[in-house]
């Protein structure tokens, strides 16, 4: 039956989508985001430099 409709309809017989994230997470993207562009934030490219940071 899928594939019947999918020759009838050119394509997957459906539209795709996806569910928006929960307010949380978009929250979570959000700051992730404004930390990975402020240049005020100290990074690391290197592991031991990170695991030195983080006392680990």
């Amino acid at each position: 039956m899928f594939l019947r409709a999918g020759i009838r309809e050119n394509g997957i017989p459906f539209q795709p989508k996806l569910d928006s994230p929960y307010a949380i997470t978009q929250a979570a993207i959000e700051a992730g985001r404004r930390i990975a562009t402020d240049p005020n934030v100290k990074g690391h490219k290197i592991m031991e430099d990170l695991k030195a940071a983080l006392d680990v």
